[in-house]
């Protein structure tokens, strides 16, 4: 059989390969010859035990053969778990209804992307970066704008270095606090400065704040979400990953102005549909249940 001259879709000229998916491999190559490795390409902390109840509650999903279909956006109790957490933590309070629940919080950043910006649209993206925000805006057919930092601020943005990035194509500001890979962890009061910035732009922000459990400063994770005209301009992302050990489960979420959270949903209802029924158990476990382990992990980490 002849293959297909005609070419395959657009997209693939713009979007590289993750480059955190090759060493992944090549890490489980490299474990299973029988090599020690000590593993600092993919987030993933194998001294993290799923906590007991956790675990308790996948296994009964299992035995009660929770095998079906759930909600597109996650079963509801898990929806209001996280609301209640995301309050308990920010001080946001969101309806559940605008609460979606992905495969994994890089699902649900990619959902925000897409929704949020598009063909001729700029994205303002600070450095050092996650890998894969720059390609999912590059899938969404937006160009991702660069925004240098300095180590010796930080490797914190500022309102004047986001002010010269800024054209009238900008439509959208990704910020990660606690970043990834630099640690760096924002202040209220820079947030505020960046705050003013996006209001009077007009600018959409995503917020990733999956690693929020761990910020080691002595005032803590901030929102940029619960500043003054900020959360009906901003999609809060984080997940079950980081805080509880439980990667692999593959459950992330987005809390989202009404109709931004509608449109995710919408895009999700033609992808993937809802997350695995059973890891959504378990996440429902993790969220309600006692967070002592989600304090022991951040001192170890601290530690």
């Amino acid at each position: 059989m002849t293959a297909s001259s005609r070419p395959l879709a657009a997209w693939l000229e713009r979007v590289r390969r993750s480059q955190s998916s090759p060493l992944l491999s090549k890490v489980e190559a490299l474990v299973a010859d029988g090599v020690e490795v000590h593993d600092l390409g993919v987030g993933d902390a194998d001294n993290i035990v799923l906590a007991p109840h956790v675990r308790d509650e996948a296994i009964a999903a299992i035995r009660e053969e929770f095998n079906g279909y759930t909600s597109t956006a996650g079963m509801m109790p898990l929806r209001r778990a996280i609301a209640e957490r995301v309050r308990e933590s920010t001080g946001l309070v969101y309806d559940p209804r605008h609460v979606v629940v992905s495969v994994g919080a890089k699902h649900a950043i990619f959902n925000a992307i897409c929704t949020l910006a598009g063909p001729g649209d700029e994205v303002l993206l600070p450095v050092p970066h996650w890998v894969s925000f720059p390609d999912q805006v590059r899938f969404a057919g937006a160009t991702p704008v660069f925004v240098p930092t300095e180590g010796a601020r930080g490797w914190k943005v500022r309102r004047e270095d986001l002010e010269r990035a800024a054209t009238g194509r900008t439509r959208l500001l990704i910020l990660n606090t606690p970043n990834n890979p630099t640690g760096a962890v924002y202040a209220r009061a820079e947030l505020e400065e960046i705050a003013r910035f996006c209001v009077e732009r007009d600018l959409w922000v995503l917020s990733d704040e999956i690693y929020a459990p761990f910020a080691f400063t002595a005032e803590g994770h901030t929102s940029i979400a619960a500043l003054p005209g900020m959360r009906e301009r901003t999609v809060v992302v984080s997940g079950a990953s980081k805080a509880y050990g439980m990667t692999g489960w593959r459950i992330g979420y987005a809390a989202a102005p009404p109709e931004v959270a509608s449109a995710m949903v919408t895009l999700q209802s033609h992808t993937t549909s809802n997350p695995t029924g059973v890891a959504q158990r378990a996440a429902l476990a993790a969220f309600r249940g006692p967070q002592d382990q989600v304090a022991a992990t951040a001192r170890e980490y601290d530690r």
